[in-house]
């Protein structure tokens, strides 16, 4: 199937006569915007209120590149694929189903290829010293989609209860992995407002399959039909997987990536004219225009730290961190691309051109100023020096450990607080209020350690609550006094008016509970936006930071958090029980007596003070550091139990490898084979032949075990004997009429020797008595069968009486 098969002839409005449309141009035809250029949530208004005439009414923009001479004749349109064997995919193979795929996205593959000059093969020698071309990286990204796509295929279809067609299956699919790669890049895009530069169907799709309008995706398909989402679908994932094959060191920085995806869909999908011939792209032209230069400067600030002095600051050069949060600046993204309103030319007659253009030729400037400055041997400085920047200036302290775990260390703080004076004085709020004391001067030696350490310089905002408006208003000083007063307050509440002290550590409890409580597992109560008054606008939010989406799963949450609760549960009663209880009536002691005898003074007032910090000094270290030994009891005993559930180490010793061997094709069945294949019916129990060999399970598990005996053999785990005598042997039907025939068109699979013969079971051997071994009946089905064929095959017995001879042998 090439490039050309995939698009029928349709004539388009408004295009002159000319040569035929080059597939670039054809890729720009499927890229549809509306002409006043709406923002993201007018074009899905549009999608929605709007009938289907108006729909179909929306026209294209025009698209760029470099301009030639020819102009084409029309625009052909994504033809619908109502044939083709990947509609039928329910009646292949894995094996089948890849392939169809990969035939599927073999020529959007090699369009994009053509268009951004990926690699599709490298030229080489063979053994005779002929030149051949090897698939390179382009290939290799299609049989990547092929596999996940042709994998998520019997899953998606297992989640769809209704029969629908294969064909909508597909596309469902398609769409469910289009959302999961591209989510990261739609929030990205959204947070940036790049979404303005890209108001076109392309764009829409990203929304509303992106789950920004449930109903605009089904008002899309109406609009434009199935088929042409299902080829902008896949076209944006080619691209994007393209893109992260070529993309080297560059995978380590997500958004550098989402940025480079950007720009290359909008090359798709504007220009000056409708359709545009264009000179293809040379075949390692992205390599060397857009993922060259970002290695090269990454590398050379990589070695600026590697060369620096040891126990030096970290601040000597731009690290993977600093370079993938320079992409969430505003004006790192646009110096690289343009501004939009001169990419997009907003004044008249000014030549337009795509994000990826401005892009691709920043970078190469970047280059050949690079090697111009090696030629005249001069110190190499690199454009992007101006761009990119420090995005967090470390500090190396030891009181980092206190500033990263701060959190860590407050609640164990106010725990061990509780605890001894429930110990000492009973569970009573006059005495545990005070805890708000202990974390409010936690979080006052946090600030302090903050200014200690220098101003973190982080270039990206904070979220938009109460909070971080006051630290971004006030700045860091401000919200260390804010603190402080607050501190002060609760100590003068607490001395002066213990009931009004009561309700505000109740308040200040309250408070900073609900904030734990929605900071955890990426939900963040949102309490204002900076322009409005705090607690007027309330939303919940399911990521804490604009750039990498945090939230689990909810039931993957509770399980999480109900672990940690027994855990801080065994340690509470630990230290309350046996640690700190019994420690409270010789406290007392040391407390109202003076056993040292040194009379009063203002350096030991008691005298026994210094036994009594003594005495709680070691509990009180405990305390802090057997957390730790809680966690591993407690996943150890999980662990083990789990383990024991999924019969994970049954088989310890060759005697239980031969004793649970029979069991072992139904549990690989059952725990790695999709469900529609465990469904798989028997064969027919009419026939004498043993239904466990020619059972389809027993042979997907044979499949299996010869693979890893192969493996063995191949790292010499296994000799050559053992080997042979632990394979299963296949019986291959062939095109042998008589075996095929006698074993009825299905694999026959033997079992090992080595497994399987009661020569090698200790058990049946000392016994003396075959009955003791647990493959018996498997063993002696399969000795009957192999008998019967051996006599067929000699023509002892003929064909017709195969049955027979099996009953009375059998008998």
């Amino acid at each position: 199937m090439d490039t050309d098969a995939y698009w029928d002839d349709s004539p388009s409005k408004g295009v002159g006569s000319g040569a035929s449309p080059t597939p670039r141009a054809a890729s720009r035809a499927s890229g549809l915007m509306t002409q006043d250029n709406p923002l993201l949530d007018e074009t899905v208004s549009t999608l929605k209120a709007g009938t289907k005439d108006d729909l179909m009414s929306l026209t294209m923009q025009p698209g760029p590149s470099t301009p030639v001479a020819a102009s084409p004749t029309g625009v052909r349109t994504p033809q619908s694929p109502t044939t083709g064997k990947w509609l039928h995919w329910s009646d292949l193979s894995l094996l089948g189903r890849k392939e169809a795929i990969h035939e599927l996205l073999i020529p959007i593959a090699t369009f994009l290829g053509q268009v951004f000059g990926f690699q599709q093969y490298q030229e080489e020698t063979d053994v005779d010293g002929q030149p051949c071309k090897i698939a390179s990286s382009l290939e290799n990204q299609v049989e990547h989609v092929a596999h996940i796509l042709a994998n998520m295929l019997p899953l998606c279809r297992e989640k769809n209860k209704s029969n629908e067609a294969p064909d909508v299956i597909f596309r469902k699919t398609v769409a469910t992995l289009h959302k999961k790669m591209l989510q990261n890049y739609f929030k990205w895009a959204r947070f940036l407002n790049l979404q303005e530069s890209m108001n076109h169907l392309e764009w829409a799709i990203i929304a509303a399959n992106l789950g920004h309008d449930p109903e605009a995706l089904t008002q899309l398909s109406i609009a434009h039909s199935p088929e042409r989402v299902l080829s902008l679908q896949l076209r944006q994932l080619m691209l994007f997987f393209l893109i992260w094959g070529e993309a080297a060191n560059l995978r380590h920085c997500p958004e550098c990536l989402m940025f480079i995806f950007h720009c290359c869909l909008d090359e798709l999908v504007t220009g000056e004219q409708l359709c545009q011939p264009f000179n293809p792209a040379a075949r390692e032209d992205f390599l060397d225009a857009i993922v060259t230069p970002f290695y090269n400067f990454l590398h050379a600030e990589t070695q600026k730290t590697v060369k620096a002095e040891p126990y030096a600051s970290a601040a000597e050069g731009i690290t993977y961190d600093d370079f993938n949060e320079c992409f969430w600046d505003t004006f790192v993204v646009l110096t690289l691309i343009c501004p939009t309103s001169t990419a997009r030319g907003s004044v008249e007659g000014e030549q337009k051109h795509s994000h990826y253009f401005y892009l691709r030729g920043t970078l190469l400037k970047v280059e050949a100023d690079l090697e111009e400055q090696a030629e005249k041997k001069l110190e190499k400085k690199s454009r992007l020096d101006l761009i990119f920047h420090k995005t967090y200036r470390e500090q190396r302290s030891w009181a980092h450990v206190f500033f990263n775990f701060r959190r860590v260390y407050i609640l164990h703080a106010i725990l061990f607080q509780v605890l001894v004076l429930s110990a000492f004085k009973g569970w009573s709020w006059e005495y545990m209020g005070t805890g708000v004391l202990t974390h409010l001067a936690m979080e006052i030696l946090h600030d302090i350690t903050a200014l200690a350490l220098g101003p973190l310089n982080v270039n990206i905002p904070k979220l938009e609550t109460w909070e971080s408006f006051l630290k971004r208003a006030g700045g860091k000083w401000a919200w260390f006094f804010t603190k402080a007063v607050v501190m002060a307050v609760l100590v003068h509440f607490y001395v002066s008016s213990l009931d009004k002290f009561k309700l505000i550590s109740a308040v200040y409890s309250a408070f900073w509970l609900c904030s734990y409580l929605f900071n955890r597992n990426g939900y963040v109560l949102k309490l204002a936006i900076c322009s409005s008054f705090p607690f007027f606008h309330w939303e919940m939010r399911t990521y804490t930071t604009s750039g990498k989406e945090m939230a689990v799963p909810w039931d993957v949450f509770w399980q999480y958090a109900m672990f940690w609760v027994v855990v801080f549960t065994l340690k509470i009663l630990f230290a309350y029980f046996l640690v700190i209880k019994p420690l409270v009536e010789p406290t007392d002691q040391l407390w109202d007596r003076r056993f040292l005898n040194t009379g009063d003074s203002k350096w030991h007032p008691d005298g026994d003070l210094l036994l009594i910090l003594l005495r709680w000094a070691a509990p009180t270290l405990m305390f802090f550091a057997d957390t730790g030994v809680f966690y591993i009891l407690l996943s150890s005993a999980c662990s083990a139990a789990y383990g024991v559930y999924l019969k994970l180490g049954c088989v310890s010793d060759w005697p239980e490898l031969v004793h649970k061997f029979g069991d072992l094709p139904a549990l690989f069945n059952k725990k790695c084979m999709p469900k529609e294949v465990q469904e798989t019916p028997p064969p027919s129990t009419e026939s004498m032949l043993s239904e466990d060999a020619r059972n389809p399970a027993t042979l997907r598990f044979a499949l299996a075990w010869n693979e890893i005996i192969e493996r063995l053999r191949t790292n010499d785990l296994l000799s050559n004997e053992e080997h042979d005598s632990m394979r299963y042997e296949i019986v291959d039907v062939g095109e042998d009429p008589a075996v095929k025939d006698f074993f009825e068109g299905l694999e026959y699979a033997v079992y090992p020797n080595l497994l399987s013969s009661p020569v090698f079971c200790a058990s049946a051997l000392e016994s003396a008595d075959i009955s003791h071994y647990p493959s018996k009946a498997i063993i002696m089905a399969q000795a009957k069968d192999l008998t019967v064929f051996l006599l067929v095959q000699l023509r002892v017995v003929r064909f017709e009486d195969r049955n027979a001879v099996a009953g009375l042998l059998t008998a």
